[in-house]
């Protein structure tokens, strides 16, 4: 939380396991040649607490998940998780998050997609800041 002590202004953070994907590495996941990507985004999930992997994708980026690496990926092992994460989404033609369930899904977003969730104004809510 930040508060603005000209304007009493106050801005809330919130952030969940993927802000902590920044202070961790490759390293980390301990993975052994050979793997496949699929491999690596199940081994970030565990590292970061998520609750399993799951990938809504069509044909077009299925092999991509199944791709291997005999001799390991581009990676020395100081990148980010984060940036892992990004590189994952990046070969499989996916963008990626947790759901409310905790879980790590890479999703391939069509042309003609339906939003999962609609947010509208009867799902917002008033912060009251009053100590208590």
């Amino acid at each position: 939380m930040r508060r603005d002590e000209n304007t009493n202004l106050v801005t809330i953070y919130g952030y969940d396991a993927l802000h902590a994907s920044s202070n961790d590495t490759f390293a980390a996941l301990g993975m052994v040649t050979p793997y496949t990507i699929k491999n690596v985004a199940e081994a970030a999930a565990e590292r970061l607490g998520a609750s399993g992997v799951i990938q809504i994708r069509n044909e077009a980026n299925a092999a991509a998940f199944e791709a291997s690496f005999l001799e390991g990926a581009n990676f020395d092992g100081k990148e980010a998780l984060r940036e892992v994460l990004d590189d994952v989404a990046e070969a499989t033609q996916t963008i990626y998050y947790l759901d409310n369930q905790e879980r790590l899904v890479f999703k391939r977003l069509e042309k003609d997609i339906e939003a999962d969730l609609a947010i509208t104004k009867d799902l917002y809510f008033t912060m009251d800041n009053s100590g208590g």
